[in-house]
């Protein structure tokens, strides 16, 4: 059987991209993404950090939780962790959906079929960056984080989750931590034409020269 195997976080912080949005929770809180960094284990880290949630299996709606979730700075690019190609379609409770679009819950989202039966599902994308049946490569930019969807009222974070070629699903938290501790959530996001990166205001160029950032990402 296929074993799960990411090649790159599937969030990439690219240098010079700033935080910029301040996010409250519905509760009132602050988010700790929000400008100005946040503090975890005792030390200071900044604002543009990921966070890793372990949220599978927690009861959402009735439903258990199928999926990681990783608190991000809006407007975090958002990367493709495998080569893959963007599903042109999916069901949903009986309903034909495209690979990519916008639903009630999900907000901005990204189906992509990996090259080894994996099927990896990104929610909650302020946008989408790559069509149904298009190939995607590791650290490809297919989206940006943010608190679309049902996500509105909590921090901005990336739904991702991982379904094996039998249909069971993947708590993805084991190999996206063994990324996240190497610090490969650092990079530049493979695109080109100036992407727009930044969050709210900030603004980020990315280089028209596509770049393998999986392979920047190990020094």
């Amino acid at each position: 059987m296929p074993v799960y195997t990411p090649e790159v976080f599937p969030l990439m912080v690219p240098a010079g991209f700033v935080a910029t949005r301040r996010v409250t929770r519905s509760s009132g809180t602050p988010c700790p993404n929000n400008p100005g960094g946040y503090t975890a284990g005792g030390e200071r880290h900044p604002s543009e950090r990921p966070i890793l949630y372990d949220s599978f299996g927690e009861p959402r709606g009735g439903y258990p939780h199928a999926a990681l979730d990783i608190t991000c700075a809006d407007g975090t690019p958002v990367v493709s962790p495998v080569h893959g190609t963007v599903k042109v379609s999916w069901t949903y409770r009986g309903r034909r959906l495209p690979g990519t679009g916008v639903s009630e819950s999900g907000g901005h989202y990204v189906w992509i079929d990996g090259e080894d039966g994996h099927a990896h599902y990104f929610a909650h994308m302020r946008d989408v960056r790559v069509t149904p049946g298009q190939r995607v490569v590791p650290g490809q930019m297919i989206g940006r984080c943010s608190d679309t969807g049902s996500a509105r009222g909590s921090c901005p974070h990336l739904h991702y989750a991982v379904t094996a070629p039998s249909g069971a699903k993947i708590n993805p938290l084991p190999k996206v931590r063994e990324l996240y501790s190497n610090d490969c959530w650092r990079g530049e996001p493979v695109g080109g034409g100036g992407l727009v990166a930044g969050g709210g205001g900030g603004v980020l160029l990315v280089a028209g020269v596509v770049l393998a950032a999986y392979l920047l990402t190990r020094g």
